[in-house]
């Protein structure tokens, strides 16, 4: 049998604390009620049945001293049961007598009485040390004087069993319980209401334990005695078959849950009626089945259902309603239709603040619950006020030291962990270790889950000394509590061996994942992801060891279980394929190795376009840094270390296509989809793929292969959708292959994609680095038949980006220096700062691009900010002056030209934007990017003196082009909100400032972590209002400040042209490998096919004289990219005319990125 533990643990997670208190059946009672115990006075004692007819018959004897409990009593008769038989019978009162206590006896039985009615009290609070001697003294005081044998000792010993599974005591607990069962069988027989109860609790004991095939046979022994005591046809039947139902959710054995919770509610209804609490809460139970089942319309039915039978109940200002509400609230989170979610969180903690308070533990456990959700879609601000609220509320009702308080200290260590707060999130994780222990002890399973967290927080934050002490106590526990055999165990074993491996102590961590791995085979058999997982760790200690052979091994077996349980496109699976492409690259082997880092690099490209759009920013980071970037970084060295080879040129370059501003691609996408009417569409993707990997796993029986076959339908439905709504990026395969992108060359042109990536060193050893400096190549990307692709060398990036920073102080440095030393000494000037960039730079590539009449450019990193048509070529001349040159982000973009379908409304210039407009401004339409926006609040954007002419000078000329006329805004008119109201403008100018800040710089190593925050929250345009944003914002209204994010979030679909007459709009955040990010990526991600933008700041008047010549050119027919050649041409030529030279601070700046 198979069991997902880590779905077991989503679903507990999941399904709040107030569900588990509330429909859980394992609560502390009286077993039996007081009787006084008979004792056999005669020699023997006899137990008689009466036949039909009146015959007497003997059914035992029993021995003098056996004690025995009366059920009943008629005249001068008990009935009692055979201890033997358990066959029930009559004994004579001359048999037997009452076991007789003393006053002080009844005085001490009395007071423990009154001991458990504490310890119970305590329980009732979770306050379960202050209970546990409670529960002890009653304990010792009943086997003193009732003994053992006796139904009131076996309620005690059910108390201290219950009380320490509920401290996750399980080794404590399963004696108690076991003896308590043991007890009621001697006592009150199998068939009895007693031993029913104790054998659920038995039963709730080894779900507990994750031990399903110990807890299956109890549950249904269970489920056989009720229906022996009270028919087919009872409440209590009902009640077993939830139990049961439960149990086989947790198994993942959907089909035979649905079936029991269906009989259940099937029998509540007949017995108890449609509306009624109990046939409630099964109806919610398996709303929540066929959540997890993805059937999402039924599993919708039942939970509304469950909340309109509470209300009919109790009325709308109940606390039961009230955790109906919120459970409602926790499926419309899961299904990502968050304004749902949102408002029954809200509307459940109104009712419980209404009906008990604002200060009860209730109000605290929902505003926990509120908090969570915040923390899950990323509104950190407002989980951490829940968050707050909800600890205040617990410590002024428990104190310091109770479990729930504890549990939101916990979660505050997990925010601000997310948050890179991590000082904050120690001290967080340490408080609720600190009152776990107090409440539990130190070698308690609860206290060892805290030390699992913080060890492995220590651990991923590189403190390893902190981490070992807390994951070797954490497994100590675990082993004393569970043993070996169990998945926490399991897992603890692999966390010390992970922990030892980074500490480089490989024996020790070879023991332990070897550990780990016999674990888990023999919990999970040899064809489980577990198992997978281990070999994997395996593998990557033998790699460090350097022992190739068998860390080929070890990756072999992995890749294989994934493959089989997985497919090629799971996460897993694409790890395993890179990781087993570096050991045949360390071994030479680099045609093996080349053909699985293909296969990862394709496969890695689909799961990123399927799955990282729908992760929280925090595990974007962690997806980003940790399986993106290195493994990227390592496929184009190994592309670039075997460029002599045709075979993997032509597969590098397809990884570099493909991978070229991916992340900044998801990111936006990702800000998209969470808003508008994409997210539950965008959020019910991602479950059914959740459920598609799950029943996989899962395989096997007819009903399962057809609800596969739903699931597959239903994702293809999705996909169509999504492609309606957003980026697009949703599509049957994302992976663009070489020869498509090949075939939309034109003859005569030719596609030169750089690269910027750290050079892994193949051949190295664990004590040396395996990262170098990091370098440039191109990858030169021939039309179809004209030749083959080459992979040529740049060098190291450090020279090269240094000539580049020099270049570029030397071009802002004109306008000073200009006026000064005349036009023909600047360019002089320039001509040297640009030569020996030139010379690293272009001259290498000048062979490739030899009879070429076009230039399509992807650059990388710095060399974006490069004016390309301002090198100089070998025989001294401007390289756009040989070759017309235009850019694009990542060469994807001459694959997917697909034409959107629908007209394009009218062309608009946004021009000479009212800064300082602050009144009449436009609500603001709420955009999440709002809420992040980040700038200096002191900056101030002055006018732009030519903007209006401009606008009015390219207006005729535009307006010739599109065929049509065209909006003209100015002033108080060019506001965001009316930006964002655009609908697919056919072209669309913006003549404004741009701005764009610098991310933070991070310490980095050579290859360190890299924070992959999203660019588009930095870069931006200036708009009518801008000035007076703090003031706007305070009353309602749109900033003025339109980011790269709300861009993205427009609706470009079908724009032709994007022109931004604004400075430095070219610019954006450069990360190795992925092009730069910033407005001419956001207008393209918005969908506008080209985009017209700058490099520096711009001259005013001069750019309005280029925006005039290059609309001009365009109305003449000419292409784009020859439009602005020509313009730029053209400046040239009048400017060296009239002063001697042209300098390329007036012409080079705009660049054009797109399609043709």
């Amino acid at each position: 049998m198979e069991v997902n533990f880590k779905q077991t643990r989503f679903r507990i997670n999941l399904v709040t604390s107030l569900l588990v208190i509330l429909w859980n059946s394992t609560v502390v009672a009286d077993l039996a009620d007081e009787g006084p115990m008979l004792t056999v006075t005669a020699a023997q004692g006899v137990i008689k049945v009466t036949e039909a007819g009146g015959v007497s018959r003997t059914i035992a004897t029993v021995k003098q001293g056996t004690r025995l409990w009366p059920f009943e009593t008629k005249g001068n008769w008990y009935e009692v049961m055979d201890p033997k038989t358990q066959e029930h019978g009559w004994i004579s009162n001359r048999d037997v007598s009452a076991v007789q206590y003393t006053r002080e006896q009844q005085q001490q039985l009395s007071e423990a009485h009154e001991s458990n009615t504490r310890g119970t009290t305590h329980f009732n609070k979770s306050e379960y040390k202050k209970a546990e001697p409670f529960y002890l003294k009653s304990l010792q005081v009943k086997l003193r004087i009732l003994g053992e044998v006796h139904p009131d000792t076996a309620t005690a010993y059910n108390n201290l069993g219950m009380m320490y599974l509920k401290m996750r005591d399980l080794k404590k607990a399963e004696p108690y319980l076991i003896k308590c069962y043991q007890i009621n069988v001697q006592t009150q027989g199998e068939i009895h209401s007693s031993t029913s109860t104790t054998l659920n609790n038995i039963g709730v004991l080894y779900s507990t334990k994750a031990n399903y095939s110990q807890a299956e046979p109890v549950y249904l022994k269970c489920l056989e005695i009720t229906r022996n005591l009270v028919g087919d046809e009872h409440a209590d039947v009902a009640k077993s078959l939830a139990n049961l139902a439960r149990l086989y959710g947790d198994m993942g054995k959907y089909d035979q849950a649905e079936e029991a919770y269906l009989e259940s509610i099937k029998i509540y209804r007949k017995t108890l009626g449609e509306n009624n609490l109990h046939t409630a809460r099964a109806l919610s139970s398996l709303g929540w089945l066929y959540y997890y089942m993805a059937d999402y319309s039924k599993a919708e039915t039942l939970l509304l259902d469950s909340v309109r039978i509470f209300q009919s109940l109790f009325g709308e200002n109940n606390p039961d309603t009230a955790r109906a509400i919120n459970m409602l609230g926790s499926f419309y989170q899961t299904r990502g239709e968050h304004s749902k979610a949102e408002s029954y969180y809200l509307q459940s903690l109104a009712i419980f603040q209404k009906t008990l308070g604002e200060k009860h533990p209730h109000v605290a456990t929902s505003m926990y619950n509120v908090a969570m959700f915040y923390n899950g879609i990323g509104e950190f601000s407002k989980a951490e006020s829940n968050f707050l609220q909800s600890l205040e509320i617990y410590r002024q009702v428990y104190g310091d030291f109770h479990p729930d308080t504890a549990n939101v200290l916990n979660s505050f260590g997990l925010l601000y962990s997310n948050v890179g707060e991590y000082a904050k999130a120690e001290q967080y994780y340490l408080q609720s270790l600190k009152v776990r222990r107090k409440l539990f002890g130190n070698d308690n399973t609860i206290v060892a889950n805290d030390l699992y967290s913080l060890g492995n927080f220590y651990q991923s934050t590189g403190q390893y000394s902190k981490a070992e002490p807390l994951l070797l106590k954490c497994l100590e526990i675990y082993l004393e509590a569970f043993g070996e055999q169990h998945p926490q165990s399991a897992g603890s074993f692999n966390s010390l061996g992970t922990l030892y491996l980074q500490l480089n102590e490989f024996s020790k961590a070879e023991t332990h994942l070897l550990k780990s791995l016999s674990i888990n085979r023999k919990l999970n058999g040899n064809e489980h992801v577990a198992v997978a997982h281990a070999l994997g760790s395996l593998g990557g200690l033998n790699q460090q060891k350097e022992d190739l052979a068998k860390a080929e091994s070890y990756y072999q077996q992995s890749l294989e279980i994934y493959l089989k349980v997985f497919g090629e496109g799971h996460s897993s699976t694409i790890g395993s394929f890179s990781d087993l492409s570096m050991i045949y690259a360390l071994k030479g082997e680099f045609e093996k190795s080349v053909r699985l880092q293909d296969k990862a690099r394709q496969n890695i490209r689909r799961h990123m376009v399927r799955v990282l759009p729908g992760l929280s920013e925090a595990t974007q980071q962690v997806f980003l840094r940790e399986r993106y970037r290195t493994g990227f970084e390592s496929a184009l060295t190994l592309g670039w270390i075997r460029k002599t080879d045709s075979k993997t040129a032509s597969l590098s370059a397809a990884w570099l296509l493909n991978g070229k501003s991916a992340a900044q691609e998801a990111q936006a996408e990702s800000a998209v989809m969470s808003t508008g009417q994409s997210a539950p569409l965008a959020q019910e993707l991602r479950q059914v793929r959740d459920q598609i990997s799950k029943r996989t796993i899962n395989s096997g029986g007819k009903q399962n292969t057809e609800w596969l076959t739903r699931l597959k339908q239903r994702e293809e439905e999705l996909q169509k959708k999504l492609g309606n709504v957003g980026l697009n990026l949703q599509k049957r395969d994302p992976w663009v292959t070489v020869e498509s992108v090949r075939n939309q060359i034109p003859k005569g042109t030719v596609l030169i994609n750089i690269a910027r990536f750290h050079e892994f060193n193949f051949k190295t050893s664990p004590q040396k680095q395996y990262w170098k400096p990091s370098r440039y190549a191109a990858w030169i990307i021939p039309a179809t038949g004209a030749g083959e692709i080459q992979v040529i060398d740049l060098g190291e990036s450090e020279p090269i980006d240094r000539e580049i920073f020099s270049m570029r102080k030397q071009i802002q440095a004109t306008l000073k220096t200009l006026p000064e030393t005349g036009e023909v000494a600047a360019v002089a000037e320039f001509k040297k700062s640009i030569t020996e960039l030139s010379q690293r730079v272009l001259r290498p590539l000048e062979p490739a691009i030899e009879g070429m009449e076009n230039i399509i450019l992807s650059p990388d990193a710095e060399l974006w900010t490069v004016p390309w048509g301002a090198l100089l070529t070998s025989d001294d001349k401007y390289l756009i002056e040989k070759h017309q040159i235009h850019y694009v982000v990542s060469g994807r973009e001459l694959v997917d030209q697909e034409k959107i379908s629908g007209e394009t409304s009218a062309s608009v210039i946004f021009a000479d934007p009212d800064y300082n407009l602050g009144i009449d401004l436009a609500p603001v339409r709420t955009t999440r990017s709002q809420l992040k926006l980040r700038f200096s609040s002191s900056a101030h954007f002055p006018p732009l003196a030519a903007s209006a002419a401009e606008a009015e000078s390219i207006k005729p000329s535009l307006e010739s082009f599109v065929g049509h006329p065209a909006r003209l805004l100015l002033q108080a008119a060019a506001q965001e909100a009316t930006f964002k109201e655009l609908h697919r403008p056919r072209v669309l100018v913006l003549s404004t400032h741009g701005y764009f800040e610098q991310q933070p710089i991070f310490n980095q190593a050579a290859n360190g972590p890299v924070q992959f925050e999203n660019p588009f929250l930095r870069c931006g345009l200036a708009l009518a209002g801008c000035n007076n944003r703090a003031d706007a914002l305070k009353s309602g209204k749109e900033d003025g400040i339109l980011t790269g994010l709300e861009i993205v979030g427009t609706d470009l679909r079908g724009t032709e042209l994007v022109v931004l007459s604004a400075c430095e709009t070219g610019l954006g955040d450069i990360s190795n490998g992925e092009g730069v990010a910033g407005l001419r990526q956001a207008f393209q991600l918005a969908g506008a096919e080209s985009i017209v933008s700058s490099l520096w700041q711009v001259e005013d008047n001069e750019t309005a004289k280029l925006m005039d010549l290059f609309f001009k050119n365009l109305a003449d027919g000419k292409t784009k990219s020859e439009a602005l050649r020509q313009s730029q041409l053209t400046r040239i030529k009048i400017r060296r005319e009239r002063n001697g030279a042209a300098h390329p601070f007036f012409w080079a700046a705009f660049t054009l990125t797109g399609q043709e």
